[in-house]
């Protein structure tokens, strides 16, 4: 169990030194997102944009969980563990929950502004 949350974490680590750049550029993105959210006089929470960023990241998702072994040089017929598949799920979701950070105060700032 222990090997593999090491594997976990260095592969973590590997992902983040190739990609540090699109890292930046996604945090940028986000606090960019929030400050105009801030800035704005509309309300901070919105439940269609709630339901519009979940469904964009299940999409997102969805499209990862299927794409990132093909990504990674592997496919889907070779995952044959549970650890395999429950790390698949975990970057798929990883890649959702960024694609909602960033998808969230955009949806609200594009909403009508209510008196």
């Amino acid at each position: 169990m222990l090997n593999n949350i090491n594997l976990a974490f260095w592969m973590m680590i590997g992902w983040l030194q190739q990609n540090i750049m699109l890292v930046i550029v996604l945090a940028g993105l986000a606090v960019l997102a929030y400050g105009a959210l801030l800035i704005s006089r509309r309300k901070r929470w919105s439940l269609s944009a709630f339901v519009g960023g979940i469904l964009a990241a299940v999409l997102v998702t969805a499209v990862m969980a299927l794409s990132l072994p093909a990504l990674t040089g592997s496919s889907l017929a070779q995952l044959t563990y549970i650890t395999d598949w429950v790390m698949l799920v975990l970057m798929a979701a990883g890649f959702g929950a960024v694609a909602f950070v960033i998808v969230y105060p955009l949806l609200v700032l594009m909403q009508k502004k209510r008196a």
